[in-house]
């Protein structure tokens, strides 16, 4: 397993200990981002802007994530 899979798997695992932490979930859409897996990374992003509805920066979430997956897949980085 390689350590972007172990880390996705270390902040999963901290959003289930501890789902009231928005950061946590910020931070697991980006590793997702960053291993390629930008369908993982919208339904970790959607799911926070649901659960924080009150929080700009997770409201905002969903769309940067977007915007990153589409720069990656125009640029052909995986």
């Amino acid at each position: 397993m390689g350590r972007g899979r172990q880390a996705a798997d270390c902040y999963a695992a901290a959003v289930e200990r501890d789902p009231d932490d928005p950061a946590l979930y910020r931070t697991l859409a980006e590793i997702h981002l960053e291993n390629g897996d930008s369908d993982a990374a919208r339904r970790i992003a959607a799911i926070a802007a649901e659960r924080f509805p009150d929080s700009r920066d997770m409201a905002a979430l969903p769309a940067r994530v977007d915007e990153v997956a589409a720069r990656e897949s125009a640029s052909g980085v995986k």
